[in-house]
């Protein structure tokens, strides 16, 4: 997968000379989108840890680091600190990610939102990946239960069978009203239940109707089918009351 922000090593040092031939290295790890960011990241972190610059020192080596197993999904926590238009904030983020990378992305996308930070304001202190037994935020505890189900608030009943109006119905050539429920425009698929089935395909109707599928999948009643009075409106009635869709 590809992320718009990478992990990179960045190694430097000062410049040797004949009074410090072999000066100290000095190593970060950065997240930016590519190597010349990260070259400009590292110059601009030592500058503030130690008494170094561009013109007195030298980059020894930059590779980019790789996630070991970036197919598990993991938990990851993060201190980052930023500068806000009052003054500079510590925080503590915890992220569900598949690497570190993204778990970076989301931090990122996150604080813009919600902060209106910058990239150049914000500086990745540390990132870690955790055990579920040590997350403290309840975004991320509220997914950590073995038994997690989702509900479905929405389900839309698809019929197994479906009538089809010709609209060769006497004084019925654009619409047929069965009764209050089904009102079958002409040229137009009509999912239908059993009782309704039957209704049409062994009645005289049966010639003004084109019939599709069959009894194998059974989806239950639907909205105003089984009332106790079939000419009820749903509101009126209560739907399922009484009888059977087949």
């Amino acid at each position: 997968m590809k992320y718009d922000y990478h992990q990179y090593e960045v190694i430097g040092r000062h410049v040797p000379t004949e009074r410090d031939p072999q000066p100290k290295a000095y190593r970060i790890k950065l997240f930016t989108k590519n190597e010349t960011q990260a070259r400009s990241r590292f110059w601009y972190f030592i500058r503030r840890l130690v008494k170094m610059k561009k013109a007195n020192a030298e980059i020894l080596s930059i590779r980019e680091i790789f996630e070991k197993k970036p197919e598990k999904v993991s938990k990851y926590g993060m201190w980052v600190r930023y500068d806000s238009r009052s003054g500079t904030t510590n925080m503590y983020k915890e992220y569900t990610a598949l690497s570190q990378n993204e778990a970076v992305q989301q931090m990122y996308q996150e604080m813009a939102g919600r902060h209106r930070a910058r990239f150049s304001s914000i500086h990745i202190i540390k990132v870690q990946e955790i055990e579920a037994a040590k997350c403290i935020r309840a975004n991320t505890k509220q997914f950590l239960k073995a038994n997690i189900a989702f509900p479905l608030p929405h389900r839309v009943q698809r019929s197994a069978s479906k009538g089809f109006n010709k609209g060769t119905v006497d004084l019925c050539p654009d619409m047929f009203l069965l009764d209050g429920h089904h009102a079958i425009d002409k040229g137009k698929v009509f999912p239908v239940c059993g009782n309704t089935w039957r209704m049409l395909k062994d009645t005289r109707f049966a010639r003004h109707f084109d019939f599709i599928g069959d009894f194998s999948t059974h989806f239950g009643i639907y909205d105003g089918c089984g009332t106790l009075i079939p000419y009820e409106s749903a509101k009126e009635g209560k739907a399922g009351a009484a009888g059977g869709c087949c």
